[in-house]
C-alpha cells in the first residue's frame, strides 16, 4: 500500500480516467491534483468524535484539546493530548484522549495554560443562562 510522505501527507497515485474525461479537461499527464475518495459506508462514522482544527491547540508537536473537569471543586481547562486520525474536512477524527460526553472549551484558547504541570488547571467560569437573560 502506497504511504504519505511524512512532512507533506502527500501520497503518489494514479488515477484512470475515461478518455472523454480526459480530453474535455484537456490535461496534461503529471499533472498535480487534489481529491476526495469515498470512503465505504457512505463516510459514516457514527461513533467517531471529530473536532475542527481551530478547536485545538498544539505544544511541542502534540495536539491538545481543553476538557472542563472539576479542580478542588470548582470547573478549570485541562489540557487533554490526543491522538489524532484522519483529517476529514476542517478538522481531525480523533482516536484517543476524549471521550463521547467530555465537556470541550473551543474559545479563547489563547488564554489558557497549555502546561498544566506548571501553570495549574485554568480556572473557568460557566456561561451565562441563556433563559436567566446574562
Amino acid at each position: 500500500a502506497p504511504e504519505a510522505d511524512p512532512l507533506t501527507r502527500n501520497v503518489a497515485l494514479e488515477v484512470a480516467l475515461a478518455p472523454a474525461d480526459v480530453a474535455a479537461a484537456d490535461l496534461p499527464a503529471g499533472v498535480f491534483a487534489r481529491g476526495t475518495i469515498a470512503a465505504p459506508n457512505g463516510g459514516q462514522l457514527p461513533d467517531a468524535l471529530w473536532l475542527h482544527r481551530s478547536e485545538l491547540v498544539w505544544e511541542r508537536g502534540t495536539p491538545l484539546a481543553f476538557v472542563v473537569r472539576d479542580a478542588d471543586g470548582a470547573p478549570a481547562a485541562h489540557p487533554a493530548p490526543l491522538e489524532l486520525g484522519l483529517e476529514v474536512g476542517e478538522g481531525f477524527l480523533v482516536r484517543a484522549g476524549l471521550s463521547a460526553g467530555d465537556r470541550l472549551i473551543t474559545a479563547p484558547l489563547d488564554r489558557l495554560a497549555t502546561d498544566a504541570s506548571a501553570a495549574g488547571p485554568t480556572p473557568v467560569a460557566p456561561a451565562p443562562d441563556a433563559d436567566a437573560g446574562g
